[in-house]
């Protein structure tokens, strides 16, 4: 079976699925997806249903349990569930990662560890969309840890990552008390701010909380606004950021990727001590995807300097 069909008919079970679960599901798409998820991987829910819905999901199901699907086909279908789910109940597709910045974020995070990694922490998890597409681009078999306040993302995130059989804890948590763990690696997009001049900004205060359970010299790769480095008590936050890290890499994105609000990758890198100096940054502006003649350039400007990095 192609990837098409096999995403297809993966995509048919859990819509159709989910649509027998809505009833019982106060008619929200995504909580009837999460309980789909669940039916898909224990083969049982635990609430009443009558007969019929009982039974016309095992048929579903019957339909494709004797077939081979792979992650990739797998991970499609669900995120065009999540898509739909989304539309349906009127969530914001902001708040779910474009599977392009899974791919850049893979892509980095394997130049960035030439000798790999084990674990990698999303402070502000959500449908676990960004965290769930780092496997395609990562040859190693991870370990991943997000934390979101949100039970609707929690079991969202949960399921996804067991049906892609990803191991993983998620916790449902004030990212801000979280205290749990040291990691190779942290991922975060961080959800578009408000405009506000009295509440503190949320991403400084992230990422001021949890660089600390970075290994020492270990990356964040958060993705931003472009107004990251102007809001309020900016000075504040870059002193006690440069006290704890470096200031390594900022690829600004092709600003149609995210119209609204214009995003970058910023890469950080925790010092193994706060005199620890850095002597290049990488600095790129990176074109859009479909663009295939100027993306390769900057692509292969990017090759260079981690080659480069390598050498000396």
């Amino acid at each position: 079976m192609n990837e098409h069909s096999q995403i297809e008919r993966l995509y048919t079970f859990l819509e159709e699925s989910t649509e027998h679960l809505k009833p019982y599901s106060q008619h929200r798409t995504l909580k009837a997806l999460n309980l789909t998820w669940t039916y898909l991987l224990e083969d049982t829910l635990e609430m009443p249903l009558p007969q019929t819905v009982l039974s016309a999901l095992k048929a579903l199901k019957d339909d494709i349990v004797d077939e081979t699907f792979d992650k990739r086909s797998m991970r499609k279908a669900c995120q065009l569930m999540l898509l739909k789910a989304f539309k349906e109940d009127r969530y914001s597709n902001a708040m779910m990662t474009p599977d392009t910045m899974g791919l850049l974020f893979g892509y980095l995070i394997d130049k960035l560890y030439p000798s790999g990694l084990k674990t990698i922490f999303d402070p502000m998890v959500g449908t676990g969309n960004l965290l769930a597409a780092l496997p395609q681009a990562l040859k190693d078999e991870l370990f991943y840890v997000g934390v979101d306040d949100d039970p609707n993302m929690i079991d969202t995130a949960t399921n996804l990552m067991d049906v892609l059989a990803f191991n993983h804890d998620f916790y449902l948590q004030d990212t801000l008390t979280f205290e749990t763990g040291e990691y190779d690696c942290i991922v975060c997009d961080f959800p578009i701010q408000p405009v506000s001049s009295n509440l503190p900004y949320l991403p400084y205060e992230v990422l001021l909380k949890h660089l600390h359970r970075l290994t020492p010299s270990g990356y964040a790769l958060v993705l931003i606004e472009n107004n990251f480095f102007e809001q309020r008590g900016k000075e504040q936050f870059q002193r006690a950021l440069l006290k704890e890290a470096h200031l390594y890499g900022l690829i600004k994105l092709d600003e149609g990727m995210f119209k609204q609000h214009p995003k970058s990758v910023l890469i950080l890198k925790r010092k193994l001590d706060e005199a620890e100096t850095l002597d290049d940054f990488l600095l790129a502006d990176l074109p859009a995807f479909d663009d295939y003649e100027a993306f390769s350039k900057t692509l292969e400007r990017i090759e260079l300097w981690f080659a480069k990095r390598k050498d000396d």
